[in-house]
């Protein structure tokens, strides 16, 4: 919810839904998928624990993972 975008015509404006979102955790599943491949192979089960768990805040995200947004799970 609430995230900033470019409006049309200019400037930003708040959008919500899953085609704002979407990207947003694509782009989590990413960074976790780099940090699981460091240790060696990792299943999808093993990603999905990872962004979940990150999504549920049971471990802090830093600034360079979220810069200024949130990953909440509903």
């Amino acid at each position: 919810m609430d995230i900033v975008s470019a409006a049309l015509g200019g400037g930003l404006s708040l959008k919500s839904g899953t085609s704002m979102a979407t990207p947003h955790v694509a782009g989590l599943a990413a960074v976790e998928a780099q940090k699981l491949a460091q240790g060696g192979a990792f299943t999808a089960a093993d990603l999905r624990v990872a962004v979940l768990a990150k999504a549920l805040g049971i471990s802090a995200l830093s600034r360079l993972d979220v810069g200024r947004g949130k990953i909440m799970h509903a």
